[in-house]
């Protein structure tokens, strides 16, 4: 089971929040983020964080889950 987190001073050209795997080689060293924990999938890890981020667009990261990769 994937181990996801997200960057809060990381987002995309729109503004979202990324997901990303805790592996992710895009995030390496990066800092500030917020552990989302383990998951089944990408979609369930996107799920939990939008309700935390209520009203934010959240997106999966290009790179290490693409198939949540949606803008």
């Amino acid at each position: 089971m994937p181990y996801y987190e997200i960057y809060l001073t990381d987002t995309d050209k729109d503004g979202d929040l990324e997901v990303h795997k805790s592996d992710c080689r895009l995030t390496s060293g990066k800092i500030p983020f917020r552990t989302i924990g383990y998951h089944l999938n990408c979609q369930k890890a996107i799920e939990y964080v939008k309700t935390i981020y209520i009203g934010k667009t959240i997106d999966g990261c290009k790179i290490c889950i693409p198939e949540c990769h949606k803008r």
